[in-house]
């Protein structure tokens, strides 16, 4: 899914693509856009936000854990943003814009059907791993 990364520190506000396999959640950021900067400036700018773009992404994803890790999800709204997905591990927890109602119900199919999790509603918009 597109979406931005919310976090604070170096990870504040990063636009980028998150995916979901059956395994692992990662999360890489996309910060040259060959097709905007191409509108805006010309063939000479789309050729060479794409070359960095190409460069940006050899590197590592940002974000990347196992879903074996994931010990509970939860949906935040703030006044901009309406549909916060959060996704918390013992590291820690990564916020997505736009995500919640996307991915909850992957997410819960891949963690019982696939790694045994048991989940256990935890409020109206969340719910946590019991066991596995």
């Amino acid at each position: 899914m597109s979406t931005i990364l919310m976090a604070s520190g170096p990870l504040k506000n990063k636009r980028g693509h998150a995916h979901l396999t059956n395994d692992r959640i990662f999360f890489s950021d996309r910060r040259f856009d060959a097709a905007a900067a191409g509108g805006a400036g010309g063939a000479l700018a789309g050729a060479t936000a794409s070359a960095f773009e190409k460069l940006r992404k050899e590197r590592p994803p940002m974000v990347d854990f196992p879903l074996t890790d994931v010990t509970r999800v939860a949906h935040v709204t703030k006044l901009t943003v309406r549909d916060i997905l959060v996704i918390e591990t013992a590291a820690g927890e990564t916020r997505f814009a736009n995500g919640f109602k996307e991915w909850s119900p992957s997410l819960r199919r891949v963690l019982t059907e696939r790694h045994g999790r048991t989940l256990m509603d935890d409020g109206e918009d969340g719910w946590k791993v019991v066991q596995g």
